[in-house]
């Protein structure tokens, strides 16, 4: 998950933490490119019948994508918007091209990517209108307004952020700490977010790095002032472990993660040092920072 590059500070705080509930509350069933699809048209047929009419019943058009390592990806979306599936077969052909590229071969996983009107959208889901993405469970969901101009960049970061999210989750079977995880999603957006290091910045004017044991899962218990620099330092520090060993010592770590149950004994393989020695280096470099 990740900020909409158009809001401002106070509202992307508040965009964040109503994310991250719907993140972890909502899509806590399984998976599977024919469960997605049954899925949208029971939800289309459901709404229908509550006499919704913000929304058209559209018969569904999916594009199936193979991908290397038997990788399968299945694109869905309404009719209205079929050539988005092929825009975004290319992407995320790319996009994985890209981090095998940079990490090595990716192991297999199956996603599935939904493109759904808005208003079928927040209304299955209750969300605010602010969400513009969600990856869970090897689904990533994308709501698009039925009118107006289609925002084709916010909608190219947003798959990008929640793609690596889904190649992440692959080399490390789920094991990878949240800072890590939402800093290369960020980082894979393309230009960072301009609201992040404003964010960071007041925050560290008064208070210290945000302790990294505080993100290590998904950020919906930390205190609501704190999630805008949360993501920022993840990406901060995500940045300083680009330049200061490169992608091949990442995929290790991610390798690491894969097979051994003890994240700190894979940290200190991969890296060299203890999380508490690199948590120290990553504090006096924010200082030096601000």
């Amino acid at each position: 998950m990740g900020f909409d590059r158009r809001v401002n500070n106070k509202t992307a705080v508040c965009m964040l933490v109503w994310f991250a509930l719907l993140f972890f509350g909502f899509f806590g069933i399984g998976s599977g490119a024919e469960w997605a699809a049954a899925e949208q048209r029971a939800s289309y047929d459901a709404l229908k019948r509550q006499g919704n009419n913000a929304f058209s019943l559209r018969e569904l058009h999916s594009v199936p994508v193979t991908l290397p390592n038997d990788t399968q990806v299945i694109l869905i979306a309404p009719t209205a918007w079929r050539g988005l599936n092929h825009t975004l077969a290319e992407l995320i052909k790319s996009e994985h091209a890209h981090f095998s590229h940079l990490l090595g071969p990716i192991p297999q996983f199956d996603l599935t990517v939904m493109l759904m009107e808005e208003e079928a959208f927040f209304k299955l889901t209750r969300a605010p209108r602010w969400t513009n993405a969600l990856y869970f469970k090897g689904r990533i969901t994308i709501p698009l307004a039925a009118k107006g101009e289609l925002d084709q960049t916010n909608l190219m970061r947003a798959v990008k952020h929640e793609f690596a999210h889904a190649v992440i989750n692959a080399f490390s079977r789920g094991r990878c700490p949240g800072w890590l995880d939402e800093g290369l999603a960020q980082w894979a957006e393309g230009p960072e977010n301009p609201a992040l290091r404003p964010a960071l910045a007041q925050w560290l004017k008064s208070r210290g790095p945000v302790p990294l044991n505080l993100l290590q899962g998904g950020f919906t218990k930390l205190d609501l002032a704190m999630v805008p620099a949360a993501y920022a330092q993840s990406l901060f520090i995500t940045k300083l472990i680009i330049r200061s060993f490169g992608f091949k010592v990442i995929s290790k770590y991610l390798e690491e993660l894969r097979r051994e149950a003890d994240q700190s004994i894979a940290f200190k393989k991969s890296f060299g040092f203890n999380e508490q020695h690199f948590e120290r280096m990553a504090g006096l470099a924010l200082s030096d920072w601000r």
